[in-house]
């Protein structure tokens, strides 16, 4: 005979407190539903991730806590309940789930796993130039039919245990919506927030992009906003007046304010024009204020604050020039990066992106009821 429930219980398991610098408290006492300590604990654990300290960024994920906390203003955004029950997930399944939860992206480099939060960002945070990208490779497609027209969002309620839907449009509109299991979600503020990202992902996707890139690849972090200019399309040039206003190469030399380019530009009279340089360490210099001096000489407003390389011995300093209007254009959300070996043993990083658009992010605070 089987008898009908009475009630539903919900726990939080006991796990092993993070400290931070490498300090825990004592073992499984610490009841928390925080999806870092969460995380770490799983990771750790002998016979789900198998992992040690020196392999997943442990410190960085207790201040990326911190950080969606407060881009949120609520304590819900860090939360995670789920029981991984089942032998047949993977550490990388169960750690790509927890980080949908709170709206991140994993990602491994340098051996380490990891997370970017995905948030709003008025700045990209590199570029990548066509000095970079492997000829021929890339492709852009244009976003004209949508697959979907509306989400369900899937996800347990706290307070009863029992599994809810939340719908947008709200008004259950949708005709072909895209339907998600949001395991590990707990309350409707998660689900509310995960959803309209969704959905405006659905609007405000205008085109998708892949290229392949060299060994700079590497620094490129799914979820960081980039520069990347379309590989595509045909550059202006001095002697015309029609094509793509965007330029990128690398520095050929520098004399003071005066910089030679690698590739010819073309301004645009009653524009702003500005210049990025890429940073030693792969980041983008502050754009600088420029005026043209010929068809391959800039004149900058004043010097970057890493010095600018035009030598032999390593790689020369990398450019983007585009004008104040065009800039937005330019910027790209990596999705992912794939990195693979060739049978001459050449590196090539295979990035996946969409054009970046800050109302992807318009319901991010949204008071949710």
């Amino acid at each position: 005979m089987i008898k009908e429930r009475k009630q539903n219980v919900d726990v939080v398991r006991l796990i092993t407190e993070y400290q931070g610098n490498g300090v825990f408290g004592p073992t499984e006492s610490f009841a928390s539903d925080n999806f870092a300590q969460v995380l770490i604990h799983m990771s750790l654990d002998p016979f789900i991730g198998r992992q040690s300290l020196e392999n997943i960024n442990a410190d960085g994920w207790l201040l990326l806590s911190q950080q969606i906390e407060a881009y949120f203003g609520s304590a819900n955004a860090v939360r995670f309940g789920y029981d991984f029950d089942d032998t047949q997930v993977t550490y990388q399944d169960s750690f790509v789930q927890i980080a949908q939860v709170v709206m991140s992206k994993p990602y491994v480099q340098n051996g380490v796993y990891d997370l970017s939060f995905e948030r709003t960002q008025n700045t990209s945070s590199m570029q990548v130039t066509c000095r970079n990208k492997m000829p021929g490779t890339e492709v852009r497609e244009d976003v004209f039919e949508r697959e979907y027209d509306g989400v369900e969002v899937t996800w347990r309620d706290e307070i009863s245990g029992v599994s809810e839907t939340f719908y947008v449009p709200e008004d259950r509109s949708a005709t072909n919506p895209d339907r998600i299991d949001l395991n590990g979600c707990i309350t409707r503020e998660q689900a509310y927030k995960f959803a309209y990202r969704v959905y405006n992902r659905q609007i405000y996707n205008r085109y998708n992009v892949s290229f392949d890139v060299d060994e700079f690849g590497r620094n490129i972090i799914p979820g960081k906003r980039i520069d990347s200019p379309d590989g595509t399309r045909f550059v202006v040039r001095p002697d015309s007046t029609d094509g793509y206003r965007v330029f990128d190469g690398e520095v050929v030399e520098v004399n003071g304010l005066l910089v030679e380019l690698s590739e010819p530009v073309v301004f645009v009279d009653g524009e702003y024009h500005y210049v990025t340089f890429t940073r030693v360490n792969g980041d983008n210099s502050d754009p600088i204020l420029c005026t043209q001096v010929d068809d391959f000489t800039i004149a900058l407003s004043e010097l970057p604050v890493e010095a600018i390389y035009d030598g032999y011995s390593q790689d020369r300093t990398k450019f983007v020039l585009v004008s104040e209007q065009l800039r937005e254009s330019i910027a790209i959300l990596p999705e992912t990066i794939e990195f693979k070996i060739d049978d001459n043993g050449a590196e090539t990083n295979t990035v996946s992106a969409i054009n970046y658009d800050s109302r992807y992010y318009k319901n991010d605070f949204d008071v949710v009821g």
